[in-house]
Order: C-alpha cells, then structure tokens, then sequence
C-alpha cells in the first residue's frame, strides 16, 4: 500500500492566474493506493471532507467521488465505448 499526504490549493494559484475571488488557503489531500484500489479524501478549508475512489469493476474504471451533503457517492463508470453517470440516492438529479 501507498500513502501520500499533500498540500493542495486552487490551480489558478500554481499557474498564476489567481485573482481576488481565488480561494488561496491549502487543502489537505491524502491519498492511498492498494491493488483494489485508490483512495483521495480532501479536507477543504472549512473542514468539510470530500472524497474519489477509483476502481476496476466489471471492464470500467469507475470514479465514485462523494461530497458532504450525501451518504451515497455519484459514479462515473467508463467503459469501452462511452461513459455513463449514476448515483443511486439522487433520483431527482446529480446536482
């Protein structure tokens, strides 16, 4: 297994193309990989956790990214020949 513990911030900050709306405070990111497996869980500034995990199940590589707001993730699975959205709680919409 493989950990790795980042400091993030917004892109625009890196590249030099932050302004006055640009959030510049550091995110914490860890990140862990196993053979199943791969794991990115954020801590945003105001402590609010956001979390990816990506996988192989069935022939797709699927991301499932959770937010704070829902105890079910939305899943990106991309297949061979496209790439489909789902989330199983969110019947009335991903947003």
């Amino acid at each position: 297994m493989m950990h790795v513990k980042l400091n993030m911030q917004d892109w625009k900050v890196a590249e030099n193309g932050a302004d006055e709306n640009t959030d510049r405070r550091e995110w914490v990111v860890n990140i862990k990989a196993e053979p199943s497996r791969i794991n990115v869980e954020a801590e945003c500034p105001d402590k609010t956790k956001r979390e990816i995990w990506i996988e192989i199940n069935d022939g797709d590589l699927v991301v499932h990214g959770y937010d704070p707001d829902h105890d079910e993730p939305v899943n990106l699975r991309i297949s061979k020949t496209g790439i489909k959205v789902d989330a199983d709680d969110r019947p009335g919409g991903l947003g």
